[in-house]
């Protein structure tokens, strides 16, 4: 490949995007967490599929998981929560009711941020976009806690499948 060879601007080109796109994905380190390796609740057995499950007909559980940084310094930039929301409105409100609270080394719980909820039922699958909390003190940690609902009598239990964190890249 000589400096003038037309044939080689179209290499060059695709290397040129290779390294852009190979430098924008450093910006942000992401994470993805099976329900079962960092949340716990009541009544939420571990199904072969490292899901939690509410296998009640009847009231809907709490679930709460350690959503683990590795930037204390700053807050995360997203965290995602995947669910099956499996309730009918015949009993209860039937929607999954989730939101982020920020806690300090010394177990004080900050303001939650906003809910981020459910609207479907009978097995919808859905990802969940959980709003920040305004304030995440630095050195503090944040537990995500989740109303799991109950199932409808036909159908298959309401699950928290997997949690995603997406924060600055430590290295920065």
């Amino acid at each position: 490949m000589t400096r003038n060879d037309p044939k080689s601007a179209p290499a060059l080109l695709l290397m040129a995007g290779l390294l852009t796109i190979g430098s924008s994905a450093a910006l942000a380190d992401t994470k993805v967490y099976q329900a079962d390796s960092v949340c716990r609740g009541a009544l939420l057995p571990t199904l072969s599929t490292g899901v939690l499950a509410n296998l009640s007909k009847f009231n809907p559980a709490t679930v709460y998981c350690a959503i683990n940084r590795d930037r204390t310094d700053q807050k995360p930039t997203l965290v995602q929560v995947a669910v099956i929301d499996s309730s009918s409105l015949l009993i209860g409100d039937g929607n999954f009711n989730c939101n982020l609270i920020p806690v300090s080394r010394t177990g004080v719980e900050g303001t939650p941020g906003g809910s981020a909820v459910t609207s479907g039922v009978n097995s919808a699958g859905q990802i969940l976009t959980v709003p920040l909390p305004a304030v995440v003190p630095t050195d503090a940690t944040l537990t995500l806690k989740c109303k799991v609902p109950r199932r409808g009598v036909a159908d298959f239990s309401s699950v928290v499948a997997s949690i995603k964190i997406v924060e600055p890249d430590p290295t920065n």
